[in-house]
């Protein structure tokens, strides 16, 4: 605004004509245009005229009051210019016009005005007071009754006039709290934009408001002499919300901090506190915020002591500590008000806990004291006037913090005495009635433990080596401890700080078993059990022979022995102990336990068995399933009690949980093999005069667990998988012990065998792996009784059927199942001594092909009948008969077959079938029978090999493969087998290989012909007399005319005996030794006759009715034999006689001579055979694939990892340098195998060099289904450079099985030797009792396998054995998890698959006949198939095309391009002929 525009507006201002009104809002307008400076200026240099304009103006609005005209916009307009009047002219004492003033604010302050006309006399009258050296009388008592706290709860102000006189604008309600207020707020808002004259204002507030609302303290302080009048006892809440508001303004204005934390005004700010902790929950967010702002004041040490110094900081901080803990005293009501509180006391405890941690090291003792002692005293105080089992979920995360809170602090001050820790116990156990305080005790206590753990229990342990490989984990650990609570983990320990602080807060609760609230008993209890499990794997990293720092047995047994005879309401606290007191006594340890404690241990576990109280039984068993693998003596006493409960578990109408079953069989299964070690004294039973011998133990663990298999609530498979391994495992001792009982073996066979049968399949397998590792026993089985192998073979293949038969009715095949069947069949086979060529087999033999056909076909097929016949050239050609698809009752004439016959025959037939689909539409059950079949056909009866177990197949060699010039011929036949044909180092000697899914195998063949050896060999076996040649001079006229002669012959000839050719001689001049041997077949072999009226040594009688005929056929004979006669005669004598000469043997022209031969006599070449023969192309591609076939074991190749673990042995660098074996552990490597040479052993290395740097032996075990490698670490060299071993760990690190011998005493660490590989671990633990325990650790991802499990007891003779058999099932297992891996036959089929579908070359049988015969070189056939394709290399495309273009080319051609499929695959740049 211009100048002249604001001078313009005052001139009415300064106008006396002018009235009034136009003056005061002259100078309104103008106050509201110009600028502060200009309006300060004018209002001082004319401070008169200003203030008779306002005096004026007010005159006239309260005589308009008067006459009940209310203009409160005029009076407001009043009011404001008056406030800024003085706000600007600061009226000094003395001035006239400052009465005159007073009397307009007497006026405006009155209650019955509105609120907005108070405000502003109120501002104005604050303004005012600050403009005065010291207030006036009338000044002050505005001031002290300006706020009204009547709405408040407070006094009444007192009247001064009348009501006409002092309402300017009346109020339509009566004053409220919030006006109040904010006139309040408006206060300290003035006093803190004050800075300077802060000091006034606030002593001024001080005596005239401060006091009215903390009158206590004020009285104290000297701020006033008594309580005025209408003091408060407590500051109003809405009051105290506005002072902590402005009082967090002042944190950040030091001037004003240290002028309200002066000593004699601090205590009054404690009041403030002490009175706003104890404000209602519905405050809580106030209370919030002044724990904060004092926390600012008062807990920032940087600040702190430059504002109340250090001699004064202690106690302040006490008095905040005790004003802070009147919150956990409120009372709360459930809801919001209960959340509310629980956020308030977490506040207040992180105040604690920030004393403790944080200013720990500042604080003195007293003040140490104090904040145990409060907070001891505020807890036992809150939750002694409660009741646990009245709160909510909130209450108790409230209690969980207070206790842990208490803990923390206690543990943490380092001014604690003895009396105070007394003090701390008496006050908790008197709590112990609430939940939380076992809950945070126990929190507490494992903390403290798990500190004592690292602080204390390192004697011995490598924590980290140089290159940071961890010698000493904890990955057996079960129990997982909570994270250490920092406040915890940052307190300078030491060994007996830690070690005294352990102790007292074990006993703060005194003794657990005077709890008699049942869940906070079991909370004790359970605290008491972890307590243990975590000393007892901290004793592990101890020293062998090093005492525990924590005498487990001697601190817990009291408490274990009383818990386990509490009453039945804390059932649940005493179940814990028997679990507890298992753990303490049943474990691996090299320190002997004292004998007294064992007895006390022994007699609780019977009183525990005996109670009757299944739960009880459930979990002794649970925690004690592997008491009698243990090396407690005297142990054998329970051993009837075990197993009359474990009797009555498979017998109960209940069926008990699974893992309760599990572990009764984990007992049976490590007292199985004690009969046969018992010691000569009976074992005690219930009834003392009848004692339990050797023999009576061993019948009832028999009769238990074939009690158990029969039990039908075996729901679980895992419960059904471990009774078939137990099972297994009877009949393993039952075979391995003097007196084997027949009727066990067939009722554990039986079950067996019914269990593959389970609609699960993991049953079923389990099962069939079960019947298949009894193969390796089956001569002795067969001892004991000779039709059970014949009786489980026929139930396996009739299982097949079943099954195959069900599949493809719901179209659902179980094929895992049914190749298992097969595994099993096989296995029993190839490794067993089953004659199936024997006649006596033949129904056997009948059913096993049945189940072949129902895999390989889904149905049941007739064989075809194929007889050999010998030919007069030598050759063997076949004849097939009709083929029927399906045959109902085939089974009677295969059982009429002679047994080898009908084997040979039947293999031959189903082989021809292998190109049609299955019915049952399973590519995999197909397989499973083809390979089957293969491996019957290549292993049975033939392992091992003349060539040793190390081989059952040719050794690879690139010689047929890598020939890239055309003497070697491929072929594939029936889609599944390839073999070739080449020739070999001799001209006539062809070498024939053969690769199926079994593996490769070849031969070297020649033809061979009859010599004198041979002739003389054949006249031994038949009659020398059929070999007789007869003489010259015999025709054909003589021997039909001497009819007389021979009737002569037969009367003087014995029927009975072979004629010699003396005695024929002598019965005339032309005997017929013809029919001398005639005469012999008819009587000794009458069924060769024609037929009954038909005999080989008389002359045929013909019919009469062509009895002419046959006459002048004669007579033409005669007649043509007089002329022949006759012709001769007439000839003239030759005088030298033309002599024949022998014929030389001609050289082949063509290179596959004797293949050809070979294939016509073995009647390959025939239409028939076509069907299934087909020539492979023979070029690069072919010859890689056949490669990569030939790289792929025909067995089953698995790698073992032995480790020897020496007393005192822990960790990985120890273990692998090992190099000397006990004598023991010798024997035991000696049963897993035979020793080979690694130097010149022909089969599975398993990574192992036959350069012998990783060893000169190894242990080697195989069947004809799998090899075996051990990785034996202690028979690798040891490097003294390398102190880790790599080169032993290389191979044993990456093992998928470890089988461990520990003669350490305490448990193996699988992560000892740490590799992401080992994902089993037979661990075998030697017993004194010459026994040996087995554990079986594997990865959670690893199926069940057997036959060993966890917690047997196995004797030596069998140990071997069933820890291979386990290591075998172990691979498998793991492998059966993978997506990539597959059975080496698999591999070898899909192969051999892939290859007939590339690589068969589908000739016309003219062209494929003809190249055998083809005396072309291989560079003419180039240069022919050069000229046949007109000098262009042929395309992947133009293969087929040149196949069937080569029928129509001309002789010449045609023969030189019968393989341009091969032969364009030498040609540069030439590509592989397209997949068919």
């Amino acid at each position: 605004m211009s100048s002249a525009k604001k001078n313009k507006k005052l001139k009415n201002f300064f106008s006396s004509k002018a009235t009034v009104s136009k003056r005061f809002k002259s100078l309104t307008s103008y106050l509201e245009g110009a600028t502060e400076e200009e309006c300060i200026s004018v209002i001082k240099e004319h401070e008169d005229i200003a203030f008779s304009a306002i005096s004026e103006r007010f005159a006239e609005c309260e005589n308009a009051i008067k006459k009940g005209k209310h203009h409160t916009a005029d009076l407001l307009s009043v009011l404001s210019t008056l406030k800024r009047f003085v706000d600007y002219t600061q009226p000094q004492p003395g001035n006239k016009k400052v009465p005159y003033i007073e009397r307009i604010l007497e006026k405006c302050l009155s209650p019955q005005n509105k609120h907005v006309v108070r405000e502003l006399g109120f501002a104005s009258l604050l303004l005012l007071i600050g403009s005065q050296t010291e207030p006036t009388a009338a000044q002050l008592t505005l001031f002290r009754a300006a706020i009204l706290l009547e709405p408040l709860g407070g006094a009444a102000p007192p009247k001064s006039g009348t009501a006409e006189d002092l309402v300017l604008c009346p109020s339509l309600s009566a004053p409220t709290k919030e006006e109040a207020v904010a006139l309040w707020v408006q206060l300290l808002d003035f006093v803190t934009a004050h800075k300077k004259a802060f000091c006034t204002w606030y002593r001024l507030v001080q005596r005239e408001y401060l006091s009215l609302f903390y009158p206590d303290i004020c009285v104290q302080l000297g701020i006033c002499k008594s309580a005025r009048p209408g003091s408060f006892k407590t500051c109003p809440m809405e009051i105290q919300r506005a002072t902590i508001d402005r009082l967090e303004l002042w944190i950040d204005r030091p001037a004003i901090s240290k002028e309200v934390w002066k000593e004699d005004r601090a205590p009054l700010l404690i009041e403030i506190l002490r009175q706003a902790m104890q404000l209602p929950l519905t405050c809580a967010d106030t209370i919030s915020q002044t724990m904060n702002v004092y926390r600012a004041w008062l807990l920032n040490p940087a600040t702190s002591l430059e504002l109340v110094g250090e001699d004064r900081i202690q106690s302040l901080w006490r008095s905040y500590l005790s004003c802070i803990s009147l919150i956990i005293l409120t009372n709360s009501k459930p809801g919001e008000e209960l959340q509310a509180h629980v956020t308030l006391v977490n506040d207040v405890l992180s105040m604690y806990l920030l004393f403790a941690n944080d200013l720990g090291d500042e604080i003195d003792d007293e003040t140490w004291m104090l904040l145990q002692r409060k907070l001891l005293d505020t807890i036992h105080e809150l939750l002694s006037r409660s009741s646990p089992f009245d709160l909510n979920q909130l209450a108790t995360t409230l209690t969980d913090a207070l206790f842990h809170s208490l803990f923390i602090v206690w543990i943490q001050s380092p001014v604690t005495t003895d009396e105070m820790w007394q003090e701390l116990r008496e006050k908790v156990c008197t709590l112990v009635e609430w939940k939380s305080l076992l809950v945070q005790w126990k929190d507490i206590m494992l903390q403290i433990s798990q500190i004592l753990v690292e602080l204390i229990y390192t004697s011995g342990v490598r924590k980290k080596t140089a290159d940071g490989e961890s010698l000493a984990d904890d990955t057996m650990l079960e129990t997982e401890v909570a994270l250490i609570h920092p406040s915890l983990a940052t307190i300078p320990w030491t060994e007996s700080r830690l070690h005294s602080i352990w102790f007292i807060f074990l006993n703060v609760l005194g003794n657990p078993n005077s709890i008699t609230v049942p869940d906070n008993y079991t909370v004790a209890m359970s605290c008491v059990g972890d307590l243990i499990e975590l000393f007892q794997r901290a004793e592990y990293r101890l020293a062998v022979g090093t005492p525990p720092p924590i005498p487990l047995l001697d601190v817990f047994l009291p408490w274990l022995f009383e818990a386990v005879n509490v009453d039945e309401r804390r059932n649940r606290g005493r179940l814990l102990g028997y679990a507890i007191l298992c753990r303490l006594f049943i474990r691996p340890s090299s320190r002997q336990v004292p004998i007294e404690y064992l007895a006390h241990f022994f007699r609780a576990l019977k009183s525990g068995l005996g109670f009757g109280h299944s739960s009880c039984v459930w979990v002794i068993l649970r925690h004690a399933a592997n008491l009698f693998s243990s090396c407690l003596p005297g142990n054998e006493v329970l051993i009837h009690d075990f197993l009359r409960e474990i009797d009555n578990l498979f017998t109960s109408k209940t069926a008990p949980p699974a893992d309760i079953q599990l572990k009764a069989l984990q007992v049976i299964s490590s007292l199985i093999t004690y009969p046969q070690h018992m010691k000569p004294q009976d074992l005690p039973t219930d009834n003392p005069e009848k004692p339990m011998d050797a023999e009576q133990l061993r019948t009832q663990l028999s009769t238990v667990l074939l009690k158990a298999a029969s039990y039908p609530g075996l729901a679980n498979p895992l419960v059904k998988e471990a009774i078939v391994w137990n099972l297994v495992f009877l009949v393993q001792v039952e075979l391995a012990s003097p007196s084997c009982r027949k009727e066990v073996l067939v009722s554990c066979v039986q079950l067996l065998l019914e269990s593959c049968s389970e609609e699960n399949n993991l049953i079923t397998c389990a099962a069939l792996d079960a019947l298949a590792s009894l193969a390796l026993v089956q001569e002795e089985l067969v001892k004991e009784d000779a039709g059970v192998v014949k009786f489980l073979l026929a139930t396996l293949s009739n299982n097949i059927v079943q099954l195959v038969q069900k599949g493809r009715e719901i179209k659902d095949i179980r094929s895992d199942t049914i190749t298992a069947h097969y595994q099993c069949i096989l296995q029993w086979l190839v490794v067993g001594r089953v004659d199936l060529t024997n006649a006596t087999n033949s129904p056997l033999v009948s059913k096993i092909f049945r189940a072949v056909e129902f895999g390989l076909l889904g149905e049941e097929v007739v064989p075809r009948s194929t007889m050999m016949v010998s030919t007069a050239g030598g050759s063997v050609r076949a004849a097939s008969s009709k083929k029927v698809a399906v045959r109902p009752h085939a089974s009677m004439t295969r059982t009429a077959m002679k047994g080898k016959e009908y084997v040979n025959q039947h293999a031959r037939s189903l082989f021809s079938q292998l190109y049609k689909m299955p019915s049952h539409g399973s590519d995999d059950v197909q397989e499973a029978a083809y390979i089957f079949l293969c491996a019957m056909s290549q292993h049975y009866h033939n392992f091992p090999s003349t060539a040793g177990c190390s081989q059952v197949a040719t050794w690879t060699s690139p010689k047929d493969v890598d020939n890239t010039d055309d003497r070697t011929k491929f072929f594939i036949y029936h889609g599944s087998i390839i073999f070739s044909l080449s020739t070999a180092d001799s001209a006539d000697t062809l070498r024939f290989t053969c690769r199926d899914c079994t593996g490769k195998y070849t031969w070297e063949v020649k033809p061979l012909w009859l010599d004198e050896t041979d002739r003389k060999a054949l006249s031994e076996a038949v009659p020398s007399e059929v070999f007789s040649t007869v003489p010259a001079s015999s025709n054909v006229v003589a021997r039909n005319s001497s009819i007389s002669a021979q009737i002569n012959y037969d009367e003087q000839v014995s029927l009975g005996v072979v004629p010699s050719h003396e005695k024929i001689r002598s019965f005339g001049e032309n005997p017929d030794m013809g029919h001398a041997v005639l005469n012999f077949l008819q009587e000794k072999h009458p069924q060769i006759l024609p037929s009954e009226r038909i005999f080989f040594d008389r002359p045929f009688q013909p019919n009469p009715s062509y009895a002419s005929a046959i006459d002048e056929t004669l007579k033409l004979l005669q007649n043509q034999n007089e002329r022949e006669t006759a012709y001769a005669a007439a000839r003239p004598p030759i005088s030298v006689f033309a002599m024949a000469g022998m014929p030389k043997q001609p050289t082949p022209k063509s290179e596959f001579h004797v293949a050809r031969l070979f294939l016509s006599h073995f009647g390959l070449l025939s239409e028939d055979a076509r069907q299934s023969l087909f020539c492979l192309d023979n070029n690069a591609r072919f010859r890689r694939s056949l490669k990569e076939l030939d790289k792929v074991n025909g067995r089953e190749t698995i790698k073992v990892g032995l480790v020897y673990v020496k007393p005192g042995q822990e960790d990985q660098r120890s273990i692998l340098a090992n190099e000397e074996r006990s004598p023991k552990y010798a024997a035991f490597v000696k049963g897993l195998g035979w020793d080979v040479d690694l130097g010149t052993h022909p089969g599975f290395m398993g990574g192992l060099d036959r350069k012998k740097t990783t060893g000169a032996s190894a242990p080697y075990y195989s069947t004809a289904m799998v090899e075996v490698i051990f990785h034996d670490i202690t028979r690798m060299p040891t490097s003294d450079s390398d102190p880790q071993q790599i080169h032993k760990k290389r191979h044993v690190g990456n093992d998928i099985v470890h089988i461990v011998w520990n003669e350490h005493g305490r448990p193996y660490r699988p992560s000892t030797i740490s590799s992401q590989f080992n994902n089993v671990h037979i661990i075998i633990d030697p017993l004194p009792t010459e026994l040996y325990e087995v554990r079986i650790v594997a990865k959670e991802s690893v199926p069940t396998f057997g036959p060993l499990q966890n917690g047997m007891v196995v004797s030596m003779d069998l140990l071997p054995q069933l820890v291979r058999q386990t290591a075998i099932a172990a691979n498998r297992a793991v492998r059966s998890t993978s997506d990539v891996y597959k059975p080496p036959y698999s591999v070898r089929a899909a192969q051999i698959k892939e290859i007939n579908s590339r690589y068969k070359n589908h000739k016309f049988f003219e062209e494929f006949v003809g190249e055998l015969f083809r005396p072309l070189k291989p560079s003419a056939i180039v240069e022919a198939t050069a000229a046949a394709s007109y000098g262009n290399t042929p395309r992947d495309g133009d293969a087929q095309q040149q196949q069937s273009s080569s029928s129509s080319s001309s002789a010449k051609v045609g023969a030189a391009t019968a393989d341009q499929s091969s032969s364009a695959e030498d040609l540069p740049n030439a590509a592989a002929p397209p997949a068919q």
